[in-house]
C-alpha cells in the first residue's frame, strides 16, 4: 500500500467523534488506510463480588463491556464503509491508553496520529495524566499528532 498510516482514537466521547470526522473531511485521501483505535478500558464494577467468589457476574459485566466496545467500533467501521474509506480497527487492551497507542503506532509504522481532547481539569490531570499529553510527548519520529478540542 502506497498510502498512509493514520491512526485514529475513538472512544465514542464528542472530542473522539470531532478526530474521527475531521480526519475523513481533511487529511484523509485515497490510498490512506485508516486505523480506528480503541485502548479497551473495562469500566466494570467489580466491588467485593469478586472477592465472595461470584464471578459470574465479573464475567457477565465483562462481556457486556466487550460487547459495547465491539458495538462502538463496528459504527465507526461503517461510517467509513459509507464514505468509501479503508479503515481497519484495532482494540487495544493491557496498558494504560497513551502507552498502548504509541505501541500500536510503533508496530504499524503511523504516520499521523489524530484525536480529541476532553480537556480535564487541572486536578484529574495531574491524579490521572493526559493521553493526548502522553500521545504528544512520546509518538514515534516522524508520526504527525494532531489533537483536537470541541469548543
Amino acid at each position: 500500500m502506497s498510502g498512509r498510516k493514520i491512526f485514529v482514537a475513538i472512544d465514542g466521547s464528542k472530542p473522539s467523534d470531532l478526530a474521527f470526522n475531521w480526519c475523513l473531511d481533511n487529511i484523509h485521501r485515497e490510498g490512506d488506510l485508516i486505523y480506528l483505535v480503541h485502548s479497551a478500558e473495562y469500566k466494570v464494577d467489580i466491588g467485593l463480588s469478586a472477592f465472595a467468589g461470584n464471578y459470574e457476574n465479573v464475567t457477565k459485566e465483562f462481556k457486556e463491556e466487550d460487547e459495547r466496545i465491539n458495538t462502538l467500533i463496528g459504527n465507526y467501521i461503517e461510517a467509513c464503509r459509507k464514505r468509501q474509506v479503508q479503515a481497519v480497527a484495532k482494540k487495544l487492551t493491557g496498558m494504560k491508553p497513551g502507552e498502548a497507542i504509541i505501541s500500536a503506532a510503533v508496530e504499524e509504522g503511523a504516520n499521523m496520529i489524530i484525536m480529541g481532547s476532553r480537556g480535564l481539569g487541572k486536578l484529574r490531570r495531574t491524579l490521572m495524566g493526559s493521553v493526548s499529553e502522553f500521545v504528544v510527548t512520546h509518538a514515534p519520529p516522524r508520526c504527525a499528532v494532531t489533537i483536537l478540542r470541541d469548543s
